[in-house]
């Protein structure tokens, strides 16, 4: 039941990317759909369970929503300047080594040597399978996608916003359901600071966008995988809960070949294939620890 639990996340965040690709509008227009979205969920969770929220809950829950919205945003951010399959791999990839290392050396997970061996083995097998997703045909090494300094810089404050949503929580031993509505309240807020500020150097209101709202749509599938989220990490511990969430790479890939219809020759489409395998291989290991 815990493993199910924990590849819910994996189905919601492998669609929420290509909803909003779908959705259109920039990577503002994006974050703010989905975190308003996640927001309105917080609001109906908490109103239907009425947990009780300590001020240390509350600002840690903050915190953690604030972290997410801004790797969010970068990602989206990247989604544009790359491609969903090109740049979910690698996100991916840079996520998994950093929560598995807070999980192991902070929170004293895998406590056994058998189970780091193993642990350590999963993680490698998906690390390869991720990088096997990135590998491009000949004729297409010499293309750029951008300045790589600027993208590299922008991969590792996205993966730090990640960690951040992961690790606050855990801080003060956060119950799942009234975790949820201060986090939701620290994306909303973070979101909205960004739309102010992006919407003042561009002379743009973000408010009246409408792919702004139709982004609503993309924010509802991660309410749904960042509830069962918060649930799996507390069953299945950080290091284990968020490796399994990394199954969304498998959808999120596979889905913008096929529905964004992301190009990809027989080579790379092979090594993809490859890739997603081992990330399966190795999300699954880490499951059944």
């Amino acid at each position: 039941m815990n493993l199910l639990i924990g590849l819910i996340p994996a189905l919601g965040w492998g669609i929420m990317p290509l909803v909003a690709t779908k959705a259109g509008g920039d990577h503002i227009n994006q974050i703010m759909g989905t975190t308003y979205a996640t927001f309105l969920t917080a609001i109906v969770i908490f109103v239907s369970s009425q947990p009780h929220i300590s001020w240390q809950l509350l600002l840690m829950g903050m915190l953690s929503g604030a972290c997410w919205a801004t790797g969010q945003m970068l990602q989206y951010q990247l989604f544009q300047k790359m491609t969903v399959s090109k740049a979910m791999p690698i996100s991916t990839g840079l996520q998994i080594i950093g929560t598995a290392l807070i999980g192991v050396l902070v929170f004293g997970e895998w406590a056994s040597a058998r189970m780091k061996i193993i642990g350590t083995l999963a993680i490698v097998g998906i690390i390869i399978g991720m990088y096997f997703t990135t590998i491009r045909s000949h004729q297409q090494d010499s293309q750029s996608n951008g300045d790589l300094g600027m993208l590299i810089f922008t991969f590792f404050i996205s993966t730090l916003g990640y960690l951040g949503y992961n690790v606050f929580p855990q801080l003060v031993g956060a119950d799942p359901w009234a975790g949820f509505l201060p986090q939701g309240i620290g994306m909303a807020l973070m979101s909205t600071i960004f739309a102010l500020f992006s919407g003042r150097n561009k002379q743009h209101n973000y408010f009246r966008d409408k792919s702004t709202w139709f982004n609503l749509a993309s924010g509802f599938f991660f309410a749904i995988a960042a509830l069962f989220y918060i649930i799996s990490a507390r069953r299945n511990g950080v290091a284990t809960g968020f490796a399994l969430t990394q199954m969304s790479v498998v959808l999120s890939t596979i889905g913008g070949i096929l529905f964004l219809h992301e190009h990809k020759t027989r080579k790379e489409l092979v090594f993809t294939l490859i890739g997603l395998a081992l990330v399966m291989a190795g999300g699954i290991t880490i499951g059944v620890m």
